[in-house]
């Protein structure tokens, strides 16, 4: 076996127990403890899976808690709802009153326009309807709303560089629900009152995964009743001057649809027994020095009797009258979710539900498009250099810690706790390759008596704890031989917590499972059980989901 340094011969890097020589890969990488063959190799187990098959799937007092997808970009739609992320049941059981409900019986129309679908993205009221402190990745409704609007306007001619666009939304809102969002509801349903599917997808199914089938938000606030919504494409050779072309667009969307009631000014509508038409020249009527011409529109409605839906077609031709299903609206059974509270009470992030901070981030990070993971992979410890501070000259000072690759691929960073008081001077040595082996085979014999996993040392490769890419978090000081543990019975969750530093692994129980994939069993069998309560653990604890 050739040396792997100058200084130092085969016997001084051997295994601890004297026997088995370590082994490398390439010229940075040194595996100082191979994964017990007695492991499993399988990483993760199959979710049962449940699909919305109609708009009764969830009743209508009942889309509190789904998750919310773009779907078809047409946000408060029902369509876009996904699947329970909360247990309703559990969550009305420990709040009564988390949820109010009560009827408004108002009427609201809705209209925007843009040039392009960057102008979209800063139109859009989408970021109205989501509680603030979820960082909202617009590009995703933007590109959605392109696919959508492609797809319905393939058969017109209008030249795409000349192309601009608006849209109309009339509701006729009967209801509407709103969630507590406090934090200490947030928590409790994080803590207690989440759908089981949901969970157990949490620790079985990788995070891109999640956000395909339940999407980045959840639905928080949202009216119910009907709605008609009207897309526009038309044409213009001034779409340079976003302002002034938004306005004629405007100004055509005003001028295409009538609603009234004999008797009342027009669009004053407040009940289901008014008149609503879409056409030429129905509404309002258009300037002299409207720039905006070839004007094709595509009508749908939710709720009510017989959907309608309509090819797009120029507005010349169009004629539709919608007042016969207008009138069905006036039997609330046939009513459905038609939008999201506004002021921030219509959607919470998907990652305001989840207690785990890794977790949690990477639902963040997968949504933004900074990370991604399509498939569990194996969980293992490398020991590399993390950047701890710069010397007062600028160098970059490390300190050698052991890192916990997750299932996820989330870099979890096992340092002593230590750095902050260490000089320089023992910094910059930890650069040298030998004193890197020899703190790399101390951490080992130490990790090696709490997890059978592969673990490896990196002299090449550096983290940085400041920096989220690669994802990683630091738990400085962890102690595994003074933890205890804890099961959660509502959600079937284990905590392997640190109760000094307020550190705590969780995992889902299915026979053990997830802890074998890390070999960690023997170890967390031995730890002793003492009971915490949820609110400590999820207020004041970093909680890492393995």
């Amino acid at each position: 076996m050739a040396t792997f340094f100058a200084a130092c011969t085969n016997d001084d890097y051997f295994s601890s127990n004297g026997v088995k020589p370590l082994k490398s890969k390439g010229d940075s990488i040194i595996i100082l403890q191979d994964r017990n063959p007695d492991l499993t190799t399988v990483w993760t187990k199959d979710v049962p899976k449940r699909k919305i098959q109609t708009r009764s799937y969830f009743p209508l007092e009942d889309y509190i808690g789904v998750g919310y997808n773009v779907g078809n970009s047409l946000i408060g739609e029902y369509s876009n709802a996904t699947d329970a992320v909360i247990d309703l049941e559990k969550l009305r059981s420990r709040f009564s009153k988390a949820i109010t409900a009560f009827n408004i019986s108002e009427t609201k129309i809705e209209k925007t326009a843009y040039t392009d679908y960057d102008r979209y993205e800063k139109n859009t009221s989408v970021t109205k309807t989501v509680k603030s402190g979820f960082s909202l990745n617009l590009k995703l409704f933007k590109f959605g709303r392109k696919k959508e609007t492609t797809e319905i306007f393939k058969t017109t001619n209008i030249t795409e560089s000349n192309r601009v666009y608006g849209e109309v939304s009339i509701k006729l809102q009967q209801a509407q629900y709103k969630l507590n969002t406090t934090n200490v509801v947030l928590k409790t349903i994080a803590s207690e009152c989440l759908d089981e599917v949901f969970q157990m997808s949490l620790y079985l199914t990788p995070i891109s995964e999640i956000l395909n089938d339940y999407g980045p938000l959840v639905i928080s606030g949202y009216y119910t009743g009907g709605r008609a919504s009207a897309l526009f494409v038309a044409s213009s050779d001034y779409k340079f001057d976003y302002e002034s072309t938004e306005k004629d667009v405007q100004e055509h969307i005003e001028a295409s649809f009538s609603w009234g009631k004999k008797g009342l000014p027009k669009d004053s509508l407040s009940s289901a027994s008014g008149n609503l038409d879409f056409g030429k020249n129905t509404g309002n009527n258009i300037s002299n020095t409207n720039k905006v011409k070839d004007v094709h529109c595509y009508i749908h409605t939710i709720g009510g009797l017989g959907t309608i839906e309509t090819s797009a077609e120029s507005i010349e031709n169009m004629n539709i009258d919608l007042t016969p299903w207008l009138r069905t609206l006036s039997d609330q059974s046939n009513h459905v979710m038609i939008g999201l509270r506004e002021n921030g009470e219509g959607l919470i992030g998907l990652s305001e539900l989840v207690l785990e901070m890794n977790f949690k981030q990477r639902i963040q990070d997968t949504h933004m498009g900074f990370t991604s993971n399509i498939e569990m992979t194996e969980p293992f410890i490398e020991i590399v250099k993390v950047f701890v501070r710069n010397s007062s000259s600028g160098e970059k000072l490390y300190e050698i810690a052991p890192v916990l690759n997750t299932r996820q691929g989330d870099q979890i960073i096992l340092s002593d706790g230590k750095s902050s008081q260490a000089s320089d001077a023992e910094l910059k040595a930890n650069s040298s390759y030998d004193t890197f082996m020899a703190k790399s085979k101390i951490i080992t014999d130490e990790k090696s008596k709490y997890y059978q996993c592969e673990i490896k040392a990196n002299s090449n490769k550096t983290l940085n704890p400041i920096i989220r890419i690669p994802f990683n978090i630091n738990l400085p000081g962890l102690s595994e031989s003074n933890m205890y543990k804890f099961k959660n019975p509502n959600t079937n969750i284990w905590y392997i917590y640190d109760p000094v530093k307020r550190y705590a692994y969780s995992f889902y129980d299915i026979d053990n499972f997830i802890p074998e994939t890390y070999g960690m069993n023997n170890w967390i069998n031995t730890v002793p059980e003492k009971a915490i309560s949820m609110t400590t653990l999820s207020q004041f604890y970093k909680i890492i989901g393995l």
